[in-house]
Formats: C-alpha cells, structure tokens, sequence
C-alpha cells in the first residue's frame, strides 16, 4: 500500500511540474483551458490509482483465500491422521481384549472338563460321609460326633459339607417358593425326601 501511495503522489508531483513547465513555456492565455487540462490529468490519475489498490486488494484477498485454503486442508489432514490413529490403537487394544478373554475362556474350559462336579450337594455330603466311613444313606447335618470327627481329620472337607449343607438348604427353599401341585397331605418328609 505505501508503494501505490508513494507513486500515485509521484505521478501527481510530475503532472504539476509537467503542467506548470508547459504553462511558462506556451504562456497559455486562458488559465480555464490549462486548468481543466489538469483537472482531466488527475482524475485520469486517481481513476489509474484506484484501479490499482481494487487490483492489490483481490490480489491480497486470494493470496490470504489460498493460505486459509491450505490450512484449512493441512488441519483436516492432521484430524483425518489422529482419527486413523486413535481408531488404529482401539483396535489394536480390542484385539488383545480379546485374545486375553479367549485365553481366559479356554483356561476356565479345560478347568471346569477336568473338575467333576456333583449332581447336587446331597450326593456330595454323602461321598464325604463314605470317605470317612459313614455308612448312613441320609446327610449327617447335625451330627456332632462325625462333624468333630471330620473336623480333625480334614478341616478343608469339614468346611465343604458346612458349605454342602447350605447349598442343599438353598435348594430346599427353592423347591418351597416353586409352586406344586398337591396330591394329598404336603408333610415335611416328603419335601426333605426331594
């Protein structure tokens, strides 16, 4: 701006001279003819001059347009880069979820096909009972006898026929809330024999 303004006053500065070099020389006698020969000189110039800024402005205006355009474009590159990236690291992380659940799975697969489990804990207290030489065919719950006797012995199967007699209690009441239906009296032997 200050270049087009320095040599719009320079054109301005020489047409003055121009004009009044030529006055002293031709000695015009009419000040009206020299005057709007001047006058017509600087609107030609100021009309040059304003063309020129218009021109500097859409230069100026498409150079920054351009600029925006190209950071706008590196800033969706760089966003269209972190996306990739972040969805590249989920995937990577969901791929080792889940080969650390399938190694999981298998591990509780071969864990559980190696242990047998009992049909219900009924039949488990009895082959306890038959470990350490109870020959009664009925859970010996409240026996304190056996249940000391158990409980010197192994006080880790003294704790599993404690846990047995709950799980069997469990079931009982689960049995209870069950609706049934009723053939003649409902004792509580018959509900103990279930």
């Amino acid at each position: 701006m200050e270049t087009l303004l320095e040599n719009h006053f320079i054109r301005v500065e020489n047409l003055l001279k121009f004009h009044m070099d030529q006055q002293s020389i031709e000695k015009k006698s009419y000040l009206s003819e020299g005057y709007s020969e001047l006058r017509t000189d600087l609107d030609q110039l100021c009309d040059s001059f304003t063309q020129n800024i218009k021109a500097a402005l859409i230069s100026a205006k498409e150079k920054w347009n351009n600029n925006m355009n190209k950071v706008r474009d590196r800033v969706g590159s760089v966003k269209r880069q972190a996306e990739m990236k972040i969805k590249e690291s989920v995937l990577h992380l969901n791929g080792q979820i889940k080969s650390f659940t399938n190694m999981i799975d298998e591990k509780v697969t071969v864990n559980s096909k190696n242990e047998k489990a009992p049909a219900n804990p009924y039949e488990e207290a009895l082959l306890i009972q038959e470990k350490y030489r109870v020959t009664s065919k009925t859970a010996q719950w409240k026996n304190k006898k056996f249940l000391q006797q158990l409980h010197q012995a192994d006080p880790e199967a003294h704790d599993r026929f404690l846990l047995l007699k709950e799980l069997h209690l469990a079931q009982l009441m689960n049995e209870w809330k069950k609706p049934q239906k009723l053939e003649g009296k409902l004792s509580k032997e018959s509900v103990l024999e279930r």
